[in-house]
Formats: C-alpha cells, sequence, structure tokens
C-alpha cells in the first residue's frame, strides 16, 4: 500500500481500508500521468492493470484520451493547411534551436511553398521534397540584409502569401553589459534591427501579396528582468512591436505573432556565455515550435508557449514593474547561474 494512503489509514483509526477507494485513487492519479506525460499507446495496458469495478473510471479515462488524440490529429491538420497556404516561407536562423524545429514540422507539413533560411550556417539534412534555399547573411550587418533582401526580392514568387519567420536571436547573462559591450549591441542588431529591417524591406511585398510576419520573442519580455537586462528589453520589444503592427496590417492582408517561449532546450545558454546546459528544463525545441505553429495558424497576436510559463506570464505582466525587477532578480541569484559561467 502506498505511504501516504498507510497515513491516512493511522490517522482515522481504521481496521481496514476500503479497497475500491484506494484502487479508485490509484486509477485517478494514472489517468492524471495520462494526461499529462502518457501517450494513447498506452490505453491497453492501462486496462489490463484496472480492476474490474473501475471499469467506469477506465472508461472515462479512455474517452479522455481519445479526445486528446483527436484534438493532436486536428491541431496537425491545422497546421499543415496553414503551412500549405503560403507561396514563400522565410526564416531567420533555421540552423538549430526552434528554428531548427519549426523547419523541420515544415518538412513534414508537405508544403508546396519555396522555404528560404537566412543565416550564417546551413542547416544540415534537409529533405529532398522541401524547396529550400539557404542564402548566407549575418543579420548584426545591415549591409548584408540589404543585400540578402535583394536576391531574395527575384526569388519570391509573383503571386501566393507569404510567411515571414523573424526567429534568430541570442542572450547575454550577466550585470550590464557582461560579457561585453559590443557583445550587447551586436544582440541589439540581431534581436531589434534585424527583423525591423528585414520586415519593413518586405513590407511591399507583404501587403500586395498578404500573409504574416512572426517574431519569436521571450516570456521575459513581459517584464523588466535583471541580469538578462538588455536580452529581455529586446524581446520586450519584440512584443509589443508585433502586437501594434498587428493592429495597423490587419487592413492590408498581413497579420502579425508575437510568439514568446519561456525556457527552451536550445543553444541558447552557449550564446548567453554558459559553459553548458543549465538544468533548468523547459520545453524542448519541437514541442515549443508545434505550439508556436498552431498560435500562427490561429493568428493570435501575442502567444507564450507552455501553460507554466502562460500563468507565469499572466501574474508577473501584471505586478508592478519595480516588483517584478526586484522579484525577478531574486528568483534568478538562487538559480546560481554563475557557476555555469565560462
Amino acid at each position: 500500500m502506498r505511504p501516504e494512503l498507510a497515513t491516512v489509514i493511522a490517522n482515522v483509526g481504521m481496521d481496514q481500508f476500503d479497497v475500491y477507494t484506494y484502487n479508485t485513487w490509484v486509477v485517478a492519479q494514472k489517468f492524471f500521468n495520462f494526461c499529462m506525460h502518457g501517450s494513447f499507446d498506452g490505453i491497453g495496458q492501462f486496462y489490463m492493470n484496472s480492476r474490474y469495478h473501475d471499469w467506469s473510471i477506465a472508461h472515462e479515462v479512455r474517452l479522455v484520451l481519445e479526445r486528446r488524440a483527436n484534438r493532436t490529429m486536428s491541431d496537425k491538420k491545422t497546421i499543415d493547411n496553414f503551412l500549405r497556404d503560403f507561396s514563400c516561407i522565410i526564416i531567420t536562423g533555421c540552423s538549430s534551436g526552434i528554428g531548427r524545429a519549426l523547419l523541420t514540422r515544415i518538412e513534414n507539413s508537405d508544403t508546396p511553398a519555396l522555404v528560404f533560411n537566412l543565416s550564417r550556417t546551413e542547416p544540415e539534412t534537409i529533405s529532398k521534397d522541401l524547396k529550400f534555399t539557404h542564402l548566407t547573411c549575418d543579420l548584426s550587418q545591415p549591409t548584408e540584409i540589404q543585400e540578402v533582401v535583394s536576391r531574395l526580392q527575384n526569388l519570391i514568387p509573383r503571386t501566393g502569401r507569404i510567411l515571414l519567420v523573424n526567429n534568430s536571436g541570442f542572450g547575454a547573462y550577466g550585470e550590464f553589459p557582461a560579457p561585453d559591450l559590443n557583445h550587447t549591441l551586436k544582440m541589439i542588431e540581431v534581436n531589434v534591427s534585424a527583423p525591423v529591417q528585414l520586415t519593413g524591406l518586405l513590407w511591399d511585398r507583404l501587403k500586395s501579396q498578404g500573409g504574416q510576419v512572426a517574431n519569436i520573442a521571450s516570456l521575459a519580455g513581459y517584464q523588466p528582468t535583471p541580469l538578462i537586462s538588455t536580452y529581455a528589453a529586446t524581446k520586450a520589444f519584440l512584443l509589443h512591436w508585433s502586437i501594434a503592427l498587428d493592429a495597423e496590417s490587419k487592413k492590408y492582408g498581413v497579420r502579425c505573432v508575437a510568439v514568446c517561449p519561456g525556457p527552451v532546450s536550445t543553444n541558447f545558454s552557449k550564446a548567453a556565455g554558459l559553459n553548458g546546459p543549465t538544468g533548468l528544463g523547459g520545453q524542448s525545441a519541437e514541442i515549443c515550435a508545434e505550439e508556436a505553429l498552431k498560435s500562427m495558424a490561429l493568428n493570435r497576436p501575442h502567444w507564450i508557449t507552455g501553460w507554466k510559463n502562460r500563468w507565469l506570464g499572466f501574474f508577473s505582466a501584471r505586478l508592478p514593474k519595480a516588483w517584478a525587477a526586484a522579484i525577478g532578480l531574486r528568483m534568478i541569484q538562487k538559480l546560481k547561474l554563475d557557476r555555469f559561467r565560462h
């Protein structure tokens, strides 16, 4: 018997615990675990492990899991149809992390669109069925962005909707201006200036052909965040710029979406000056990308990926800014990230 149940029995003085209540508790716990972490494949074993008098509960579990499976299939269809609706998809920084996960999902959608990656590094192992072109570009250099867009203008189809995903970005950890001022200024160029310049240079094509601009912002953009202050500020800019731009551009058939992930398993830690994974957890890049594409398909002006992150964003955005900064500083200090620094 579970220790926690034995404690309950001792406290209430029961000589014999109700077996049905115990089994119901176990089944309910299994049900919760299935909903949070399980897969539909386990339902058969779940039935085998359930007692006959637990059948009604197991039946409810089955209905919930079936609804979950149907919802997953519906989400997949929604995303596939969304991606197939474009004649051209442009992504920055899809050689790793969230960008690579987005590209993989695009590959799996069977979209007929021309797909372009703008970054310094070309992604590996691209499907031969994807109409993919890599255009080398250092997004911290405005002149290179100007040149690559000039090439793009001749490659983008003259008809059909355009999807632009401003995904590239990096951060830094430590008291300003750590690690150094040049790193901080380059971060502003990549995280802020590049999306604005790229979107602006393609804006006439977007308005004439229709489409969407998706900006990968961050949960950190919802509040002032010490020790990653400049990074958080760049993401706050992307968040508010996207929402305002969406309000302006609807009349032209162009929508703008700000996707705001929390911690994600990517190369972000290394770029931020940390010497490896911090063990802080978070979403996988694949799950984040799937949720991001769903929010883009639904034209949500802004969306935080991960339900825990949404709760955190909801409350932190409503605190007085000075309180949010003070609480954020204390929380980040408790993580003791300095031990991971180079």
